[in-house]
């Protein structure tokens, strides 16, 4: 399980409703009915279950290894039995050319053509073996959420549907319009509008969609934050954190995937191509970055729109290691959480504050950025 070691995908989810009881005597016996199937029982149609956290068939989902501490931690295992496109282009072809052959034509019906796929298909579903995929989830009662490695729709589709018909909860995916919404309210959320970066803009207001736009203005925001008045940040009560925008730039337009650029070689953050993006209105969306506090050092890929990082590398965790590895380890995660989310928090601030100054003053950073 990632969690446990290595390197991490962290998104954050809430259980909106009331919290999961660890204790629940029949808290494992709820989790054990929607385990993954047995290898050898696996269906074709698309299956997810849970499995331990052990190793991808593990089914036995006994309380010592699913509980620690505060946490309940397993893994979501997809899994689909499905037959390669080229395998089943050729055994296609072989059975019309026989077909073809043992009739004495030159040619098929679409009809004819159809049956044989549905029936080679079939057969070869019987040959082939599962594909299997685990996606480490934990739930923490210290903050009622859920902490997943998941990052797609599907798969948050079929956790969503596990964790209601197994525990009876509700999951509620977390990313900056949330984060924003706890934070200044409904009004508050109503009353942004669209920003533009763009040095040339003089189109009035900027089109776009501000809510969607969250998260890259954020991280824009703290790219010139942080090269304008240097990495550290006041974070209240959680102390004074350093922030460095690394490398692994992607920086998207208001067409998206279309009209996007990314920037690695060199130095991306003082490079001309970054500038060049900038400066016609591309905003960061995505970048390799790094948060420190003190010793402890979190490093990642960060994608801004969805509040995810992938890659993450956490410290070793000297200050957590009063319980046992999961506990220390997501303290940290939770610690990393906390920290930027605080930082979203402050950019939050300024941009329901004298963002139009900010905007302006962002403008003339991008304009004299230079290579270097």
């Amino acid at each position: 399980m990632a969690f446990l070691h290595g390197t991490i995908t962290v998104r954050r989810a809430n259980n909106p409703g009331p919290q999961i009881q660890l204790s629940d005597e029949n808290l494992v016996e709820r989790i054990r009915r929607r385990a993954g199937q047995p290898y050898e029982k696996i269906l074709p149609d698309q299956a997810a279950g849970w499995v331990s956290s052990h190793h991808i068939l593990d089914t036995d989902l006994a309380p010592e290894k699913v509980l620690e501490g505060d946490y309940l931690y397993m893994d979501l295992r997809v899994t689909a039995k499905k037959v390669p496109p080229a395998l089943l282009r050729a055994h296609c072809y072989m059975e019309e050319m026989a077909e073809r052959q043992a009739s004495g034509r030159e040619f098929l019906k679409r009809e004819e053509k159809k049956q044989i796929k549905e029936e080679v298909q079939e057969r070869l579903l019987g040959m082939v073996p599962p594909s299997l995929r685990s996606y480490p989830v934990v739930y923490s009662t210290l903050e009622n959420c859920w902490w997943t490695a998941i990052t797609s729709d599907l798969v948050g589709d079929l956790f969503m549907e596990l964790v209601h018909s197994s525990l009876e909860s509700r999951i509620e995916w977390i990313g900056p319009e949330e984060l924003a919404l706890a934070a200044i309210g409904p009004d508050g959320l109503r009353d942004l509008r669209p920003v533009s970066f763009a040095l040339n803009n003089t189109a009035g207001q900027p089109e776009g969609d501000a809510l969607a736009d969250l998260g890259p203005d954020f991280l824009t925001w703290l790219w010139y934050r942080t090269e304008i008045e240097g990495p550290a940040f006041e974070l209240g009560e959680l102390g004074t954190v350093e922030v460095l925008i690394e490398d692994d730039l992607s920086l998207e337009g208001e067409q998206g995937v279309a009209r996007r650029s990314s920037v690695k070689s060199g130095l991306p953050t003082h490079s001309a191509e970054a500038k060049a993006a900038l400066s016609v209105g591309k905003k960061l969306c995505r970048c390799r970055w790094g948060v420190t506090q003190g010793d402890d050092v979190w490093m990642g890929q960060f994608d801004a729109r969805g509040f995810v990082t992938r890659g993450l590398k956490i410290p070793s965790g000297t200050a957590y290691q009063e319980g046992g590895v999961l506990e220390s380890r997501m303290g940290l995660v939770e610690r990393y959480w906390a920290l930027k989310s605080a930082l979203f928090e402050q950019f939050l601030k300024e941009r329901t504050g004298q963002w139009a100054a900010t905007v302006e003053d962002m403008k003339k950073w991008i304009a004299a950025k230079d290579e270097k």
